[in-house]
């Protein structure tokens, strides 16, 4: 299923500006979930992946806020990730 964010904002604006043949919330495709952690990885610096308190939030970003988490395909290449939460 391609991903519906509220008023479409996020996945409207990532498709404007890149060229990806499909955008996913990424817990309707946990089946990239370990691909998806080696991008995370590969991209962040060190001090974002030791924070103790990004650790202790982070999974909460998949079950609170699922329509802002977002994995760009390629095909099934990973060309991209977007992890959010709205700004209330």
């Amino acid at each position: 299923m391609e991903a519906r964010c509220p008023s479409s904002t996020l996945a409207h604006i990532i498709r404007a500006h890149v060229n990806v043949s499909r955008i996913h919330h990424s817990p309707e495709r946990p089946d990239l979930e370990d691909r998806l952690t080696e991008v995370i990885v590969s991209a962040w610096p060190p001090f974002m992946l030791n924070d103790p308190v990004a650790g202790r939030h982070w999974a909460r970003l998949s079950r609170d806020f699922p329509e802002y988490q977002l994995v760009l395909l390629e095909g099934e290449t990973i060309a991209g990730a977007a992890n959010a939460v709205p700004f209330t």
